[in-house]
């Protein structure tokens, strides 16, 4: 009987765990490296998402604060003009001023001019008697008063006895 030979014995074993070895990586390491591999893309993926999110929302809270602010500027905007449905509040207003001032009832003539369904301009003429410091009294009044009006054209006539008669053209603007 012959003796196996070792070499031989030596070079099927190395054969054979290497054959294993190329078995292993083929079924078992490749397969790991591609999940590995798509884990990473996924996680880059992800990444890119987290951070566009991160911008959204940095962006959408500038927006939040912004638009709050400008929500309290409309407010303070919208407190100027005066209520269409309280007209004679206003005009009672411009006759208040005049009593406390010393000056007779002013002569108030209005005319609307819609700008749309919700505002007007409302150019309004406002004749006063009185002495030169109290109409300056008065004008003061009107701008220190919380509705918007803005005086145009100012006119000035002296009458007798130091008096003035002055009329004022100025736009008032109306909300409905």
């Amino acid at each position: 009987m012959k003796s196996p030979n070792p070499i031989l014995n030596k070079n099927t074993l190395i054969l054979a765990i290497s054959f294993l070895a190329i078995l292993v990586l083929i079924c078992y390491i490749y397969p790991a490296f591609s999940l590995i591999n798509e884990a990473k893309l996924t996680l880059d993926s992800k990444r890119a998402e987290l951070e566009y999110t991160q911008k959204q929302n940095t962006d959408f809270a500038l927006v939040k604060s912004s638009s709050e602010q400008i929500e309290e500027r409309i407010e303070v905007i919208s407190n100027l003009y005066v209520n269409g449905l309280n007209a004679l509040d206003f005009i009672s207003f411009l006759e208040e001023i005049a009593t406390e001032i010393g000056l007779p009832d002013p002569g108030i003539n209005m005319s609307v001019e819609r700008i749309s369904e919700q505002a007007a301009t409302i150019p309004i003429q406002i004749t006063l008697s009185g002495s030169f410091d109290k109409v300056i009294n008065y004008l003061s009044q009107l701008e220190q008063s919380d509705y918007l009006i803005i005086p145009g054209e100012i006119t000035m006539t002296k009458s007798g006895d130091g008096l003035v008669t002055t009329q004022i053209m100025s736009n008032t603007y109306w909300r409905y």
